[in-house]
């Protein structure tokens, strides 16, 4: 459920931002190809709109694009995502190290990241129902939660900020405690954490793959008919 109620969370912003964007695509998906930058303002978007409600969506988006380029080149660094593979890349394993070594750390007991915002927390506690449901539903839904979600109070919102804040430290800790318990020098850039426990564990077992775990459930295995092995035998 939390896998599904972050994907959620993600298209919630993209719906409040008016970023157009494509999540239900069943082809190449444009949106898994974000920048760094279309990331941070994603991330970023419902947030600098709560305190500059008067601000239109252009004058937001500029006022982003002057923040994003202050940032420092770590601070950038934190808002890269990797691309997120389709199902034909995944089953054909042209997918990156960088992807291997974030769902290695998953399964391996890396906490996830929260909601990013308010905006962010409120639409996860409003579409916690939605498995099952067909996705044009899901995105009637979704549309009526960030109307919701405008209507409030600014109080209100500051509730729901609260709560993401609190989220976001508790994530924090329990990111800090994960790399602590498996001993990795710590940071919050999740790439370069990933990538140094998942390099030390494919030291550590002398091989190229840490575990066989990964590439037996996302690339399918080659089958051979024993049919079809015993008539090219008797034709040779």
């Amino acid at each position: 459920m939390s896998r599904f109620m972050n994907s959620f969370t993600k298209l919630s912003i993209r719906v409040a931002s008016s970023i157009p964007c494509s999540p239900f695509s069943t082809t190449a998906n444009v949106c898994n190809r974000t920048t760094t930058y279309q990331n941070f303002v994603r991330v970023k978007f419902a947030d600098v709109k709560q305190q500059n409600p008067s601000l239109t969506n252009a004058e937001l988006l500029k006022k982003l694009g002057e923040t994003y380029r202050q940032l420092s080149a770590g601070q950038k660094l934190e808002f890269q995502v990797p691309e997120t593979p389709t199902v034909e890349r995944l089953e054909s394993g042209a997918w990156s190290e960088k992807q291997k070594s974030l769902m290695y750390a998953h399964r391996h007991g890396m906490p996830r990241k929260p909601p990013a915002s308010g905006l962010n927390v409120y639409i996860q506690e409003k579409l916690s129902d939605l498995k099952g449901m067909s996705l044009n539903k899901v995105t009637l839904r979704l549309r009526d939660a960030v109307k919701d979600w405008n209507a409030l109070s600014e109080d209100e919102r500051k509730i729901y900020s609260a709560k993401a804040t609190e989220l976001k430290a508790e994530y924090e800790k329990e990111l800090q405690s994960w790399a602590t318990e498996h001993k990795l020098r710590f940071t919050k850039n999740l790439t370069v954490l990933t990538q140094r426990f998942y390099e030390r564990e494919r030291k550590s077992r002398g091989d190229h793959q840490p575990t066989t775990q990964l590439t037996s459930k996302m690339s399918p295995s080659p089958t051979k008919s024993k049919s079809a092995s015993s008539s090219a035998t008797q034709h040779s």
